[in-house]
């Protein structure tokens, strides 16, 4: 059997898994009412005077933003509202697969992955209009792309790591603290990204 082939049903396998994450994500997204804390995202994301409702709310504001730009487009209703949040929680199975395979092996990560899409929290966040999924997503994504930085260090692998950093440390302030061990890894491997850099 080929490597290819060899591929084929791992690739299968995180398929599966990536719709089972978006169908438990899915399911009566809209059958709660919006919430306080729905409403308080409703509400920045509708209003006209942004720039003093970010000052009043101490947030970073990529999430508002987002929110701002996709209500704009679907609508004020529980399934539009939410449906945001539903799309960052199912792009975060593929990432914690992508993140295991490459940190442990493809068995890991289809492990990682299934975990990932029945967790019971992750579907949760996933269902309500703020922006934990993006965070968990931004997350992910820097840890993912901090090892294949460590592993091939380019100066493109940093760029993705520093750009995944930023996306989080916009979403929500407590993004620096699941950043700090990235950021003593990334710091100890400057040498390397140096190295990488001058090469390119």
């Amino acid at each position: 059997m080929t490597p290819a082939e060899r591929r084929w049903p791992w690739l299968a396998a995180a398929a599966a898994i990536v719709l089972l994450g978006a169908l438990l994500r899915l399911y009566h997204l809209g059958s709660q009412e919006v919430w306080l804390d729905e409403t308080l995202q409703l509400r920045m994301a509708t209003t006209e005077r942004l720039a003093e409702a970010l000052r009043l709310e101490y947030s970073p504001p990529l999430g508002y933003l987002l929110w701002r730009g996709w209500v704009s487009v679907f609508g004020e209703s529980e399934v539009a509202l939410r449906a945001l949040a539903a799309i960052f929680g199912i792009l975060f199975v593929p990432v914690v697969i992508a993140a295991g395979r490459t940190l442990f092996s493809p068995a890991a990560g289809l492990w990682a992955g299934l975990f990932a899409a029945v967790a019971p929290l992750q579907i949760y966040y996933s269902q309500e209009a703020r922006s934990y999924s993006l965070l968990c997503l931004a997350l992910a994504l820097c840890h993912w792309t901090l090892w294949r930085a460590v592993l091939r260090p380019r100066p493109a692998a940093w760029a993705a790591f520093s750009a995944s950093a930023c996306l989080a440390l916009f979403t929500h302030h407590f993004a620096a603290l699941a950043l700090a061990p990235a950021i003593l890894v990334a710091w100890r491997q400057r040498g390397f990204y140096l190295a990488a850099a001058l090469a390119g």
